[in-house]
This record gives C-alpha cells, sequence and structure tokens, in this order.
C-alpha cells in the first residue's frame, strides 16, 4: 500500500513541483500550475493542506502557481451522517441524546478533515458541532511518511539543499496533526478572542468545554455571510472601509502585540453578521512569533510605510540567514526598487501581503534564507488583502501603515520598556555617565602628560616559541647527520687508517653512526606527528 502511494505521490510532486524551475513561459507556468492544482486536490486532504501550505512560498513557486494554489479548494462531499454520529458518540462515550436537545443530520459544512453539524445542547444554547472524519489522522501520518521520503531525495540536490525540504516537511506535519487536535484549536480560540476583546466589529465565538475532545469541538453557532457577498455587506450598520481597518488593526495587533495570530483568515473563514461584527472562524492553524521577532515585523512595516528601503533591507537580513553567496549592496537596490514600486501603486493593486511574499522573494534570490513563520505570515497578509479588497478596494495600505501600523509598534516599544525597567536603565545610565567621566577626565590627563603606557601580551607565544625550538634542533640535527655521510664518503675516497673490507675503518664508523642518528631523527619525527 505505502509503495503504490509513494509513487503516486512521488510522481505528482515531481512532475509538477520541480519541474516548475524550467518552465520558462508564462502559459505553459499557467497550464502546469491548474494541472498541479487539480493533481493535489486529487491526492486528497493531506495534499490539499500541503497545497494551501505552498501558496505562501514565493521562494519555491513563481507567481502562477501562487495563484493557483490559493484557488485550492478544502470541500469534499460530506460523510453519511450515521459514520459522523457513531464518531460523536465515540468520542463522547455516551449517547447523543444526553449531550444535544437536536442535532441536524444534514452537515452545515464538509471539509476534507471535518465536517460541521447545527444543534441544539439540553440547555437550548444553539452551538456547531466539528466532527473529525475517522482515519483521517492515519492516512495524513502515512502521507507524510511518504513527503519524508520524497524530501530526502528532492535534499540531495543543490536546489534542494538550499531550500531544505525535510525542514518544511518537518514544519508541516507539526502544522497538519495541531489542526487535527480540537482541544488545541479550542485553545487557540480562547487565546485570541481574549487578546482581541476591546474591538467593537470583530467576533470570536465561544468554546464549550464540557462536551469538546481531541476529535469533537462544540463552539457557539455563528450565523453569517461571506465578505465577498457585496448586498449582505452593504446592509451593515458599519462602512466598509471601518470594517477594513479594524479587521486589519486586529491582525497587526495579533502579530506585533501577541506574537500569536490566526493564520488562515481567507473568506470562508470570515464571515460578517448582521450586526457589522466579523466573526473569525477555524483556528487549527495559528502563528507563533517571538519577542524579536515581534519587533523585527514591527520595524519592517513602519519602515516600509516610511518608504525608508535601506532600513526594510536591513530588517530582512536581520530575520533571515546571509551566505557567502550574498551581494548586500545589490540586495539593498533591489528592495529600494520594490519599495518605491509598491508605494506608487494603486490602492487597489497594493497589499501587505504580496509585498512581504515580494521581499521574501528577493531575499531568496539574493541567498538570504528566510524562516518559515516569515512566509506564514506573508500567507496570512496575502488572504487579508484579498478580504479587505472585498471590504473596501480604495482602501489606502500606506496611510494605513503609517496610522496604525506605527501606532501599534510605538506601543509596543513602550510596554516593552516598563516604568521598572525604565527606572532601572536611567540608574544605570546615571552610574555610566557620573563615573565614566571621571575616568575619561583621567585618561585624557595622563595622554596629555605622555604617561601613557600600553602592555602588549601575546597569549600562546610559549607554545610558539618551543614549537620553533624543536624544529631548529631537528634542523641542526639533520645537518651533523649529513655533515656526518659527506665526511665519512670523504676518508673513505682518501683511505685514511685502517681497513675493514678493503674500506677505511673511520670512514664506516662515521657511516654507521650517521644512520642510527638518522634513524633516530626519523622515530622522533614520526612520534611526534601521531602525538
Amino acid at each position: 500500500m505505502r509503495t503504490t502511494r509513494y509513487k503516486q505521490i512521488s510522481t505528482v510532486l515531481f512532475r509538477y513541483v520541480y519541474s516548475n524551475i524550467t518552465a520558462k513561459s508564462e502559459s505553459k507556468q499557467r497550464m502546469r500550475a491548474n494541472n498541479l492544482r487539480v493533481a493535489l486536490e486529487r491526492l486528497g486532504p493531506t495534499f490539499i493542506k500541503l497545497g494551501q501550505a505552498m501558496s505562501g512560498r514565493p521562494d519555491l513557486f513563481p507567481p502562477s502557481y501562487r495563484e493557483e494554489l490559493e484557488k485550492l479548494q478544502d470541500r469534499v462531499p460530506p460523510m453519511d451522517s450515521d459514520i459522523a454520529f457513531n464518531v460523536l458518540e465515540e468520542e463522547l462515550e455516551k449517547p447523543i441524546d444526553e449531550v444535544f436537545e437536536y442535532i441536524s443530520p444534514r452537515p452545515a459544512a464538509s471539509a476534507s478533515l471535518a465536517q460541521v453539524h447545527n444543534a441544539f445542547l439540553l440547555d437550548g444554547r444553539e452551538v456547531a458541532v466539528k466532527i473529525q472524519r475517522p482515519g483521517i489522522k492515519e492516512l495524513v501520518e502515512e502521507d507524510v511518511s511518504v513527503l519524508y521520503q520524497v524530501a530526502a531525495v528532492i535534499d540531495r540536490t543543490r536546489f534542494g539543499r538550499f531550500y531544505d525540504f525535510h525542514r518544511f516537511v518537518n514544519e508541516f506535519r507539526d502544522t497538519i496533526l495541531d489542526e487535527l487536535d480540537f482541544l488545541k484549536e479550542g485553545k487557540n480560540i480562547e487565546r485570541i478572542g481574549f487578546n482581541l476583546r476591546h474591538f467593537r466589529h470583530i467576533f470570536v465565538p465561544k468554546v464549550y468545554w464540557e462536551s469538546s475532545c481531541k476529535k469533537v469541538l462544540i463552539m457557539e453557532k455563528i450565523d453569517g455571510s461571506r465578505l465577498d457577498d457585496k448586498d449582505k455587506v452593504d446592509k451593515v450598520p458599519v462602512s466598509r472601509v471601518h470594517l477594513a481597518e479594524e479587521l486589519l488593526d486586529a491582525y497587526l495587533k495579533q502579530i506585533i502585540e501577541d506574537g500569536f495570530f490566526h493564520a488562515d483568515p481567507h473568506l470562508g473563514n470570515l464571515l460578517i453578521q448582521s450586526d457589522g461584527r466579523i466573526a473569525l472562524l477555524d483556528m487549527g492553524v495559528v502563528g507563533r512569533l517571538d519577542e524579536n521577532m515581534k519587533t523585527q515585523i514591527g520595524k519592517l512595516l513602519s519602515s516600509f510605510a516610511e518608504q525608508d528601503s535601506r532600513e526594510v533591507a536591513a530588517v530582512i537580513m536581520d530575520i533571515g540567514s546571509k551566505t557567502e553567496e550574498t551581494d548586500i549592496k545589490a540586495f539593498q537596490q533591489d528592495v529600494q526598487a520594490v519599495v518605491i514600486k509598491y508605494h506608487f501603486m494603486a490602492a487597489s493593486e497594493l497589499g501587505i501581503g504580496r509585498a512581504i511574499l515580494d521581499l521574501a522573494k528577493l531575499a531568496i534570490d539574493h541567498h538570504i534564507k528566510m524562516p518559515q513563520g516569515f512566509n506564514q505570515l506573508g500567507r496570512a497578509f496575502l488572504y487579508l488583502d484579498t478580504v479587505t479588497y472585498n471590504l473596501a478596494p480604495d482602501l489606502d495600505y500606506i496611510d494605513f501603515l503609517k496610522r496604525s501600523g506605527l501606532r501599534l509598534f510605538s506601543e509596543r516599544l513602550i510596554s516593552q520598556n516598563s516604568q521598572g525597567r525604565l527606572g532601572r536603565s536611567l540608574l544605570e545610565s546615571n552610574n555610566f555617565l557620573l563615573g565614566g567621566a571621571g575616568q575619561i577626565n583621567a585618561v585624557l590627563d595622563k595622554m596629555i602628560k605622555d604617561e601613557i603606557t600600553i602592555r602588549f601580551e601575546h597569549e600562546h607565544l610559549q607554545g610558539m616559541i618551543r614549537s620553533l625550538n624543536r624544529s631548529s634542533n631537528r634542523m641542526s640535527f639533520a645537518i651533523i647527520v649529513a655533515g656526518l655521510v659527506v665526511g665519512s664518503s670523504l676518508i673513505i675516497r682518501a683511505g685514511v687508517g685502517g681497513t675493514i673490507f678493503g674500506y677505511s675503518t673511520l670512514g664506516l664508523s662515521g657511516f654507521i653512526l650517521a644512520a642510527i642518528l638518522g634513524i633516530y631523527l626519523i622515530i622522533k619525527i614520526l612520534i611526534a606527528e601521531r602525538s
């Protein structure tokens, strides 16, 4: 079974993924991109998720591929309600009627990993019940094991070694297995809901923990419409621009301030309610940023808004890892061209996600390796570009970043420097200024009086001296041996002294002594080399 699956998967990946590098014409790329999307859908849920992850990798795919992969639909025929209800009872460990007053046999939504049924709890609360498909975790684990084998083959190539497919598969495995743990998703929902509690028009559903488990998640039911439903959006009592700006504000807060963000905000996961609130759904996939990364992203967005291309380039290099092949000056020039291009774009063409992914692609072109979290961030913003365009096509992104992004970044810097930390910094600065001023005056006074003495000490110099002594001794020893050989040869030729076997006794003695000393020298050299 695994051999057949391996052959099927590797054929698709090598034919459509690896071959795109050599596809030059745009029409051929678009045709192959479409074929890849269809092939991934046919390979099943693991590869639909893989394709969605790859849509945020500008280093691997040209725009035609990324645009096609964004179209991947995570909708599959629903499983039979009897199967779904069997899973529900097995996980709840009790009959359905002991938990629900009513549960609809018709699913409200169906995806590759799970499907959702509307229901009423015994106390009358209306809920949405997310039920995991049986056997899906085992299928995912089998597919991921095949992906590791494919990655091992690709990573033997120069292309593969640079892009590190094994690491990409690691990150993909962690993401999809987290998505299959509904308890983790419930905690993500609660955390993001708490972080966004002050936003008037952002709504996160409540989780009902009493009946939720790893394969079943019970949440508050949301009634709403997609944000690309123009008629429904026009009827809400809040302006489109205000909604778009508040949504972007909420995501900037998640990224710059919280370091924990909803990483899958596509149109299917955001619903507009009749009161104008935007509901965030499906939080199985989240992004996490450490303190340094939050600061760097804040600097990147603020410098981009201010058209400071040199700072943008510096931040990208700080986030990524330069190689020996990185030409910093050329990279700075190319970043400047990208920043200028976006500042002169029409509002309808501009997007934060597009800019981030263009910068990531530029970094890769200049041999700067970017972390996967950066691409995940770009993909999330790319989804937001589409959402905000549907809400407010003429939104001025640059102006918004200057107003909101800079404010959030400034607030983050202030929050990092708490009152206690500022007090410690001021005290340290005071001590430095008071103590340092006296020391500087003392040094200047000695320089004026010509009383400055510099002491030079070379570490490990004794070892070098010992090594030179050994070499000199061996050289002297070798010269003595050579002298004995030459002298003995001359004595034998002259026939000086008594003879043995017709040769001068003195000359033969010199040869024997030279041989003994030569062997001794060789042995000493070999012993020294081994040690």
